[in-house]
């Protein structure tokens, strides 16, 4: 025997129905004027974002590839420090850079005067440590 379908099963349907139709309606209205300069602090997150996705990527072929290997009975090989060490190097020395301009930019519109300053007193003091 099987149990009638109860009202309660129908309404995440309308739910999501009448969400959708407000959006709808309602969205032609919900732009915004916004975005962002090619200097500004979300431009510096999005790349510092993308080069740790690079790093990721690169420390995840060097786990999977000897395993791949492996089980395509194609020899073993062992992947160690001195690649990871290398590897990771890569997309990390420019996101060191980008770290430091990065923090010294402001949101939304940012040029190079807003951070010519910070950035002039920043390379000084790392030429005078050095």
């Amino acid at each position: 025997m099987t149990e009638p379908r109860h009202v309660h099963s129908r309404l995440p349907r309308y739910l999501r129905g009448g969400a959708l139709a407000l959006y709808a309606w309602r969205g032609p209205g919900l732009r915004t004027k916004g975005g962002f300069d090619t200097l500004s602090r979300e431009t510096f997150l999005l790349s510092n974002n993308l080069l740790l996705l690079v790093a990721t990527a690169l420390i995840l072929i060097g786990t999977l590839y000897p395993l791949f290997l492996d089980a395509l009975n194609m020899g073993k090989i062992s992947v160690g420090p001195p690649y990871f060490n290398v590897v990771f190097l890569i997309p990390t020395i420019p996101l060191l850079f980008l770290m430091a301009i990065g923090m010294h930019s402001v949101w939304k519109k940012s040029n190079l005067e807003d951070i010519k300053r910070p950035l002039v007193i920043l390379f000084a003091a790392r030429w005078r440590s050095a």
